[in-house]
């Protein structure tokens, strides 16, 4: 594995965790879902060539950026639990 490689897996890792911190219930699962896909899909490319590499490098940081600055929007206008998380976390009794 090249240092290029190593370093899109990070930025993918980093991609999870800034999404795990997402208030929205919606989209806080949208973002997980798409970074893990992403990344197998970047993993099974099996990509080696270097340019290829540095467009993917540079790809995946636009996206955490962009990531990051939707998290701090979404989690600064955050209003409530939605009615799956409510249920999740045992907080009402809908039968």
């Amino acid at each position: 594995m090249s240092g290029k490689q190593a370093l899109v897996r990070q930025l993918f890792k980093e991609m999870l965790e800034t999404s795990s911190h997402i208030k929205d219930y919606n989209f806080r699962h949208y973002f997980t879902r798409r970074a893990s896909q992403d990344l197998k899909t970047f993993e099974a490319a099996a990509i080696s060539d270097e340019q290829t590499l540095d467009a993917h490098v540079s790809q995946t940081q636009a996206r955490l950026e962009q990531l990051r600055r939707i998290q701090v929007v979404q989690n600064m206008y955050y209003r409530q639990p939605s009615i799956i998380e409510m249920q999740n976390q045992g907080g009402t009794d809908q039968k």
